[in-house]
């Protein structure tokens, strides 16, 4: 079991907040590597139950495709869920300092190196699950007699194949952008790519033949796009809290209203879907309406759940924050830890035109005036912050 240390207070650290030390990778790595185990064994189990490996009569494209595409159809799903949330988080929702020392700065490091991962699983996925749909519609095992001549037409010609190459694309982008990501503009430029590879998923999925079929294909673009911020957020969420430090509390709040918004569109989306579907209040009662209604069932109690985080779990999080700072006797921090909002206050400077020694956060007011001149704003900190008039002293 992972256990979670305190560092230390510094000397001289008055009024900071203890942060607890980020966990290890080993137990993060576990439970990473658990769930993917229980993903594949699932789908298999269901693979078996639901007699979707049986052999065809006509054109049988072999076990390794009747099998492995239902594997590569959920790894597709959860990488792509997981790069999307790893994005949206390093985007608009985690801290990135620029001092080494904060805890802020690792778990933006550790969503962007997630989203990287993720990216590559569901680029390389994409590409068998490319090869084993072809395989299935064409009814030829991979790697037989002309499959590559003809996955070139099925790529170029074929609108399904179209789609599959157009998604690919773009995953691939997004991949190269998400590696390569030092920055919220460049984060949130990986996850709008990664949000338009979904809009080829919708072009490809059931709601293609629907009656209305370009306001079907919107609504389940839309649909999965909620749900990918949603659950992908939530996700990576959990899997960085331990690494956000007192950051934690700002980080679960702004997650909190992003995740308001998804849980909408969700919501509004698939309501739209479903009503393009059924045409009318008495097809609730077929087998499909009652999938429907157990549907959205499972979204109100989400729904509900989500209402009681916001409630309960949040506002318990603040007032354990309060508590650990009135023991350790300091200031109020900054309401958010986004670098927009961090106030650059040296503790002491060693003359009025030296550099300052070291940065810190919003503290207590500046000495008297007596004693004390403002820095020059041109004057830099060691640690990269400007310092301020109003927040620098010498």
């Amino acid at each position: 079991m992972a256990t979670s240390t305190t560092r230390p207070a510094a000397p001289g650290a008055a009024g900071r907040v203890a942060v607890p030390s980020p966990r290890t990778g080993v137990p993060l790595a576990a439970t990473l590597v658990v769930g993917a185990v229980l993903a594949v064994v699932a789908t298999l189990v269901g693979i078996a139950l639901s007699g979707a490996a049986t052999p065809t009569v006509l054109a049988d494209p072999g076990a390794l495709v009747r099998w492995g595409l239902p594997v590569a159809d959920v790894v597709v799903q959860v990488a792509a869920t997981v790069t999307i949330g790893a994005l949206v988080l390093a985007a608009v929702v985690l801290p990135r300092r620029t001092t080494s020392s904060a805890a802020g700065a690792d778990s933006w490091a550790f969503a962007q190196r997630t989203a990287a991962v993720a990216s590559v699983v569901w680029t390389a996925a994409l590409v068998v699950q490319l090869l084993g749909t072809y395989a299935r519609v064409s009814g030829q095992p991979i790697g037989g007699e002309n499959f590559g001549a003809e996955l070139g037409v099925f790529l170029t010609q074929i609108e399904l194949g179209q789609a599959m190459l157009w998604a690919l694309l773009l995953t691939a982008l997004t991949s190269l952008i998400a590696v390569a990501a030092n920055g919220y503009v460049s984060a949130l430029t990986a996850a709008i790519v990664s949000l338009a590879a979904l809009a080829p998923v919708a072009q490809t999925g059931h709601a293609a033949g629907a009656a209305n079929h370009t306001l079907a294909v919107g609504s389940l673009w839309l649909h999965l796009a909620g749900v990918t911020v949603w659950i992908g957020g939530l996700a990576v969420l959990a899997l960085v809290a331990g690494r956000l430090g007192r950051d934690v509390v700002a980080a679960a709040t702004r997650f909190s209203r992003t995740a308001v918004w998804a849980y909408a569109l969700v919501a509004v989306s698939g309501v739209v879907s479903a009503w393009i579907r059924m045409g009318s209040l008495r097809d609730l009662g077929t087998a499909y309406g009652v999938l429907l209604i157990l549907k959205v069932a499972a979204v109100v109690a989400l729904g509900a759940a989500g209402c009681w985080h916001r409630r309960r779990t949040i506002p318990a999080l603040t007032g354990a924050h309060r508590a650990g700072r009135s023991r350790s006797g300091g200031s109020s921090p900054s309401r958010s830890s986004s670098p927009a909002r961090r106030w650059a206050s040296p503790r002491r400077c060693r003359t009025r035109h030296r550099r300052c020694r070291t940065p810190c956060r919003r503290t207590s007011a500046p000495p008297r005036r007596s004693r004390a001149r403002p820095c020059r704003p041109s004057r830099r900190c060691w640690a990269g912050s400007r310092a301020s008039p109003l927040t620098c002293w010498c």
